[in-house]
């Protein structure tokens, strides 16, 4: 397999993430593992720590994309960071947690627990969620600071930014598409930080040595979709803010019924 080709998988990477990060708000992580994961098991990296290097190398990439998300939505005024506030602290406590109890779970059954999740949400979203808009629903700290923990714990345990959750979670609460959408991809930047950073630690005292990684962060992959992530962002939150809110909830609700598919599938096999 050519150092080329591989490239044009991490940039190809890189430009799908960023789109979807920029119109829905989510890191990209469900499609950012897989994809790493083949392709680090093409180039030879340590089978017993192929999945590892999957996850820290996304939430890495992760990092990226959600800051350029951002950016561009806190441009368009649709970010509420007083919300955001409340959250984001509990979402870098669990981001951290998770990735420390990562390796001392059954991740298959945690995962067909998260699928189940998904495919409820998604059904929510498809076939209940025709209403109009309605003024966000007063709601204690305290259950969005525990929401923010479990959105981080997750996230950090399946290397995903967390929008999976955090979006269901604020429409749910009376916040409109596009507001939750701004503010899931600002949670996504203490999820990949405090993730990936307690994914290099651990990765360092494996004391394998992989060439151009630290710890479990492989970094021509992190580059390669660098190259893609903030003109595919940009374009993608430009389309956010013009799509209609019921268009961008059945759009999310496809995608995520797509994830949880591909998950019970990949598991019964």
């Amino acid at each position: 397999m050519t150092n080329i080709f591989i490239y044009l998988i991490f940039i190809f990477t890189g430009l799908i993430t960023g789109s979807l990060s920029g119109l829905l708000g989510i890191g990209g992580g469900l499609i950012i593992v897989p994809i790493l994961a083949y392709t680090f098991k093409l180039i030879n990296l340590p089978e017993q720590f192929l999945m590892h290097y999957a996850i820290g190398t996304s939430l890495s990439i992760i990092l990226i994309n959600v800051s350029s998300s951002t950016y561009f939505h806190n441009k368009k005024k649709r970010i509420d960071w007083n919300l955001y506030s409340k959250m984001a602290i509990f979402t870098a406590i669990g981001s951290t947690i998770g990735a420390f109890i990562a390796f001392k779970i059954d991740k298959e059954t945690l995962k067909m627990v998260f699928a189940t999740y998904v495919t409820l949400v998604a059904l929510k979203m498809l076939f209940f969620s025709n209403k109009d808009h309605q003024s966000a629903k007063v709601t204690p700290i305290s259950t969005y600071s525990l929401v923010g923990l479990i959105i981080g714990t997750k996230s950090s345990i399946l290397g995903i930014g967390g929008g999976t959750i955090s979006i269901p979670f604020l429409t749910w609460r009376g916040h409109s598409m596009i507001d939750a959408v701004g503010i899931s991809a600002a949670l996504g930047i203490p999820i990949s930080i405090f993730g990936s950073a307690s994914y290099l630690y651990n990765g360092l005292k494996t004391g394998i040595e992989v060439d151009m990684a630290i710890g479990f962060i492989y970094f021509p992959a992190l580059f390669g979709c660098m190259i893609t992530i903030p003109f595919a962002s940009r374009l993608g939150a430009s389309y956010a803010h013009k799509i209609d809110q019921r268009k961008l909830k059945k759009f999310f609700g496809i995608l995520l019924m797509i994830i949880a598919f591909r998950t019970f599938i990949k598991n019964l096999n």
